[in-house]
């Protein structure tokens, strides 16, 4: 049964909306319906963001919510992730229902989840005296918390992650103070990972320690409130801040939950002894006065140690460049062991000797194939699944080493009879003998 909420306005000046609401644990928001949910032990409550009625609905949360959860807001679906376990909650005709088979537990602790492409992801955390320092995703096929790609960053926790295109990057957090007596340490650095490059990088050391609350928003920017009271806009790609208009509301605001900036206003949490406000306050109050404009990441650049620094790095690179541009890109071959820049596999004598006829040649016959890997107590048809499987499995080997997401062993007809085949590298691969 529903049952209404007085609305208590405690502000309305100059469109600035300021109203009490009930004791909440965690919030969602629905943007198409403009309706902010609020989670308690025993209730919900939605609160319109048109005419700010506060609708009751009874359910008992108490068994989830006892321990801190993120909210996540995937197409039309809401995920609910406990914080330090692989629990995952999805929001099902206003009720919650378990998705997961994860046993994680104790650990993650103050990871920070985000989506990307429709996928749940989570960074860092830590647990059992360790930083985790990780990337990991949720398979909705088997209901775990799988490994993406074996990304290993320096490991942080209680930070934040902005999306920005197909870049994530980590500011603020934490990371274990080298004596289990002595306090976190707060993290400077900011890193990225680029989903098409696959790879994880330092953009470099923050001008400041980044921390306080991201700012989930309709607006495509990142956003931050700034735990000094401050809004900032962070540019990553032009290592740029802006500092916006500094609210006397702002110093209230509660950090233990979600901000949001949704059809032009930006909502927040605020908080007196006892008591919660929702906060609802239009961007031209804020984001049209720039407070501040400064670098995102510390410069260097006019020390003379750093400019003697990158003269000696350029000096390297002229004279070596080319060698190691090369030696990392290029396929080499040593006795039973193949390399690819810094990176090795081992291989057997078969597979050793096949490549070493086309580093040698350029090519190997299949004919040649045959009298390497061909026993006379087989059949014909067991000799030739024995060949295509070693040709299968040297093949995913050289796509693994190389991270080529395509064939690497190339099949080919000869020029002068198609019925005579040959196997060639890819000619994408370069070789080095």
């Amino acid at each position: 049964m529903k049952r209404y909420i007085p609305i208590l306005f405690s502000l309305i000046l100059h469109s600035q909306v300021r109203i009490e609401i009930p004791d909440f644990v965690t919030s969602s928001l629905n943007s198409s319906e403009n309706v902010l949910t609020l989670y308690s032990y025993d209730e919900f409550y939605e609160v319109s963001l048109d005419t700010f009625n506060v609708v009751t609905y009874p359910y008992n949360f108490a068994e989830i919510l006892e321990s801190n959860f993120s909210v996540e807001k995937i197409n039309n679906d809401i995920f609910f992730i406990r914080n330090g376990s692989g629990e995952v909650h999805k929001m099902d005709n206003r009720s919650l229902k378990r998705i997961d088979n994860s046993t994680i537990q104790g650990f993650l602790i103050g990871s920070d989840v985000f989506v990307f492409r429709d996928t749940l992801f989570r960074h860092g955390g830590y647990g059992y005296w360790n930083v985790f320092n990780k990337l990991i995703y949720y398979d909705y096929t088997t209901s775990q918390w799988e490994l993406y790609k074996n990304i290993q960053s320096e490991g942080r926790f209680s930070h934040e992650t902005f999306i920005d295109k197909d870049k994530a990057y980590f500011i603020g957090g934490f990371s274990l103070g080298t004596d289990i007596n002595q306090n976190d340490v707060q993290k400077r650095k900011v890193e990225y990972y680029d989903f098409n490059d696959k790879a994880f990088s330092l953009l470099g050391n923050g001008t400041s320690f980044f921390h306080g609350k991201k700012i989930k928003n309709d607006l495509g920017e990142n956003l931050l409130f700034q735990k000094n009271s401050k809004l900032l806009k962070l540019d990553f790609e032009k290592n740029n801040v802006i500092e916006y208009f500094e609210n006397s509301l702002f110093s209230k605001i509660s950090f233990d939950y979600d901000c949001y900036f949704h059809r032009g206003n930006f909502i927040f949490i605020s908080e007196k002894p006892n008591k919660k406000y929702l906060n609802v306050i239009p961007q031209e109050l804020i984001l049209s006065q720039k407070v501040a404009e400064y670098d995102l990441l510390e410069n260097n650049n006019n020390t003379t140690l750093k400019i003697l620094g990158l003269t000696i790095v350029f000096a390297i690179i002229f004279f070596l460049g080319y060698y190691v541009i090369n030696l990392k890109r290029s396929l080499r071959l040593g006795q039973n062991v193949v390399y690819y820049g810094f990176n090795k596999k081992s291989i057997n004598n078969i597979q050793y000797e096949i490549l070493r006829e086309i580093f040698d040649k350029g090519n190997i016959y299949s004919s040649q194939i045959d009298s390497l890997i061909f026993d006379d107590n087989l059949s014909r048809a067991s000799n030739f699944k024995k060949k295509d499987l070693c040709l299968k499995e040297l093949d995913q080997l050289l796509q693994i080493l190389t991270g080529l997401n395509e064939g690497v062993l190339i099949k080919k007809e000869t020029k002068l009879d198609a019925r005579i085949k040959m196997f060639v590298l890819n000619e994408k691969i370069k070789i080095r003998t």
